[in-house]
């Protein structure tokens, strides 16, 4: 099994503005259901505590029955898999299958990797690069989506550093730009 990252953003390297809003990365149809496949593969998700207030939503956007079907599949995916809040500010988590951890052991998300039954994947640029920084994450799945918002939240952690090999690519309708890298260790 894999730890692998995974971000959407801007042309110029930005997971979100610098007042936070991300609309600019809304995916389509298209994408949402390509990330679908990819994220398929998760049996836990790693996040911080920024992250998982944003994907709070995904816990019950489908059971209202009001969205899109590939939207609604994300929300199930996203409520069949484990999630590890890893925050300092957090008292308590709320949802199901998500537990809550006050440091980062990089031995833990090792043994946790080796000895997961699916892949483990990681969410925001933080959380990723400590992971990185540590020689944890194996592979990187990039959505650029064809926009430069000049700043803001950058999609990789500063002091961030990897070399990669790109495995796979995709250019979609939106000219949103998929790729999949292999972290060389």
């Amino acid at each position: 099994m894999a730890l692998i990252y995974s971000a959407t953003g801007s042309l110029d390297g930005y997971v979100a503005e610098a007042d936070g809003g991300f609309d600019f990365a809304a995916p389509d149809a298209e994408l949402h259901d390509f990330v679908n496949q990819v994220f398929s593969t998760a049996g836990t998700i790693l996040i911080g505590r920024r992250s998982y207030e944003l994907m709070d939503y995904w816990d019950t956007a489908d059971l209202s029955g009001d969205i899109p079907a590939e939207e609604a599949e994300f929300a199930r995916l996203w409520r069949g898999v484990d999630k590890v809040v890893h925050s300092t500010t957090l008292d308590a988590v709320h949802h199901p299958r998500t537990r809550l951890e006050h440091s980062f052991d990089p031995e833990a998300v090792r043994d946790l990797v080796a000895s997961a039954g699916r892949d483990v994947f990681i969410g925001g640029a933080e959380l990723a690069g400590v992971a990185m920084r540590a020689g944890l994450v194996d592979d990187v799945w990039t959505f650029l989506v064809p926009t430069v918002i000049g700043g803001g939240a950058p999609m990789f952690a500063a002091g961030t550093r990897a070399s990669l090999e790109l495995v796979e690519q995709r250019r979609f309708a939106s000219g949103t730009v998929g790729m999949h890298y292999r972290v060389a260790h």
